[in-house]
């Protein structure tokens, strides 16, 4: 069957416009400078930022992208930006200048100038009536200032480095808070002067602090994201596993669902706060993302980057069912639905009227709010590409694909599936490399990878998938060395790299997984001896090294393996002779050990081996004891395969 390209590009483009949820880019802006602040009108109308290598900073129409007008009067770099919320023309900003300034958003002229700082101003912040400004400085200092005065109302002294971040609480215009280099998030009261408490999880700076909408949690930004809760209202302390380098910025959803993140890894990304799942990442900026911000009702995202661009997206989310039936029809269109086995009930020519009619299409499984929380569709005659775009399926546990004729690439975009429990992609024609973004599904307990045309080394990353009990990667192209890193699997029960390219030796390190009960390596490249730290792996019940070119003696530590069951060593170098250990292995059933260049007799300890049902010691000087017992039992093994030995010569009976 020929496939049309252009189709699938029409598929893709169908699905943007299908889903104008979470993570389409609206507009892109190229300030032509760095840009470290972005906010919005408190009508969403308009949108300003700050440039921190240019003295001028521009507002842009938020419907058109247009630039409105810029404000001129500062003299450095402008590093903050905020409206009032009670006032859509007025706008403040904070510069390396030293001074923050009031302007009016309408016309841009000038309103009010703020002196006092002795260094760059890193953040301005209305309080939620409009009536006090906060900054904070390089000078390690918090300033609250009188919006209608201009007089300075309190001044708090206790950061011991750069003051980077400062916010209002929106319920309480006495309660600021504040991030400093010192790598503490602080409280502080406006009434008294005094701190209120000081947050030090964090080990770096602290880039970035918010309040959720309700004025009860505060999130903190910087060497990860910080959720804890504002006293007296509880001592909760929550970490966000972000992986992506130093948190520039978080900002709240205006409903207090959903936390944006800006970072050093250049993207933003959208996270659940009941859940604690990434529900979609942005990509498109090429350098840190300094600034995110919620529109006042929600259904934009500005995000401003060192790329120079500021640049608008979707946030809002459709109806969970929308949102699936979207996704669900897609992959349907992208991998020729209309030849799929099991297809008859996917109408996707409407949008399921309940979730009991979603959950009726053949391998769906739904929650009760209509998102996808199954989909598995093995055997089903997909053929065609992934689309990244199923990461919009954030509920998803189980995405299983397998035994299809599913081609291309995997998309990195699959490691935003932060629920995901089960990837089974094995057995297509999938190509190009693992991508080490799978390293952020957190909660993954199986990944099947195997019997595709993927290529290039194992990301060590994988090591990080602390719940992964089951790894499928074999009977790919994968080359290179073995990851010491898959070693801190400690949950792992299966690990699969048969019939790649791997080289190198085997690292000693997968001597610690002490749940392994099946290790395939065979049909490699391996070099190197047998480590005696398999021995370690009391739950082993197959060991498969054969078809490598492992060298040196059998370990003796292999007879510790007291639950092995199969133990296949042939076609390798091995040298030595067999230990008297391996007749400990009292559950063996097949033992393989030809074609390598082993010597002596056969241990007599063997005959302690009566469940064996297959015994190869082919290919290599290897001989019986002259012993009518051994052979006896040799004779009772119901497939044997070696030579019997004279004193004087090797005769070769199969």
């Amino acid at each position: 069957m020929q496939r049309c390209g252009l189709c699938t590009a029409a598929v893709l483009m169908a699905l943007v416009v299908a889903v104008p949820a979470v993570g389409q880019q609206i507009w892109t802006e190229d300030t032509g400078a760095q840009v470290y602040s972005v906010a919005f009108s408190p009508d969403g109308a308009h949108l300003a930022s700050g440039i921190a290598t240019t003295s001028t900073f521009p507002l842009f129409n938020v419907a058109t992208g247009d630039p409105v007008h810029e404000f001129m009067g500062h003299t450095d770099g402008v590093y903050s930006v905020a409206f009032s919320p009670m006032d859509k023309t007025l706008l403040a900003s904070g510069s390396a200048d030293g001074t923050v300034r009031l302007w009016n958003a309408d016309t841009g002229a000038p309103v009010r100038e703020f002196t006092g700082h002795t260094d760059w101003v890193y953040s301005v912040a209305f309080s939620h009536d409009g009536t006090l400004l906060a900054s904070g400085s390089a000078d390690a200092t918090v300033r609250v200032w009188d919006v209608a005065t201009g007089n300075l109302v309190r001044e708090f002294m206790g950061h011991t480095g750069r003051v980077y971040s400062v916010a209002f609480s929106p319920t309480n215009r006495g309660l600021l808070a504040s991030g400093s280099a010192d790598a503490t998030a602080r409280l502080w009261s406006v009434e008294t002067g005094n701190p209120v408490y000081t947050f030090n999880r964090h080990t770096v700076t602290v880039r970035s602090v918010a309040f959720s909408p309700n004025g009860m949690r505060v999130a903190s930004g910087g060497d990860n994201i910080w959720l804890w809760n504002v006293p007296p209202s509880g001592n909760e302390q929550r970490q966000v596993e972000t992986n992506t380098g130093l948190i520039l910025s978080v900002a709240f959803s205006p409903d207090g669902t959903r936390l944006a993140y800006g970072s050093e890894d250049h993207t933003v990304r959208l996270w659940d706060v009941n859940t604690g799942s990434v529900l979609h990442r942005f990509t498109g900026h090429t350098d840190y993302v300094n600034s995110v911000a919620f529109s006042p009702s929600g259904p934009h995202l500005a995000s401003g980057s060192e790329d120079y661009t500021v640049r608008l997206w979707v946030a809002s989310t459709a109806s969970e069912l929308q949102i699936s039936y979207d996704a669900l029809r897609a992959l349907y269109r992208a991998t020729d639905g209309d030849n799929w086995i099991s297809s008859a009930n996917w109408d996707i020519t409407n949008v399921p009227s309940t979730v009991d009619a979603l959950s009726t299409w053949y391998g769906v499984q739904a929650s009760s709010q209509g998102a996808v929380t199954q989909l598995s569709l093995n055997e089903n005659n997909l053929d065609g590409t992934l689309l990244g775009e199923l990461d919009i399926l954030s509920q998803l546990t189980t995405l299983s694909l397998g035994y299809n004729s599913l081609s291309g690439s995997i998309p990195p975009e699959l490691g935003d599936l932060s629920q995901l429990t089960d990837l089974w992609l094995g057995n297509n024609s999938l190509s190009g490399s693992i991508p080490p973004e799978l390293s952020d599904l957190s909660q993954l307990t199986e990944l099947s990878l195997g019997s595709n045309s993927l290529s290039g080394p194992i990301p060590p990353e994988l090591g990080d998938l602390s719940q992964l009990t089951d790894l499928w990667l074999g009977n790919n192209s994968l080359s290179g060395p073995i990851p010491p890193e898959l070693g801190d699997l400690s949950q792992l029960i299966l690990l699969a790299l048969e019939d790649n390219s791997l080289s190198g030796p085997i690292p000693p390190e997968l001597g610690k997984l002490s749940q392994l009960t099946h290790l395939w390596l065979r049909g490699n490249s391996l070099s190197g001896s047998i480590l005696p730290e398999l021995g370690d792996l009391s739950q082993l019940t197959l060991l498969a090294l054969g078809n490598n070119s492992l060298s040196g003696p059998i370990p003796p530590e292999l007879g510790d393996l007291s639950q092995l069951t199969h133990l296949w060593l042939q076609d390798n170098a091995l040298t030595g002779s067999i230990p008297l250990e391996l007749g400990d292995l009292s559950q063996l059933t097949d033992l393989r050990l030809q074609d390598n260049a082993l010597t002596g007799s056969l241990p007599r300890s063997l005959m302690q081996l009566t469940n064996l049902q297959y015994l190869d010691y082919s290919g290599q000087a290897l001989c019986p004891p002259d012993d009518a017992t051994f052979q006896a039992w040799l004779n009772n093994i119901p497939t044997v395969f070696g030579p019997t030995c004279t004193a004087s010569e090797l005769q070769i009976s199969y």
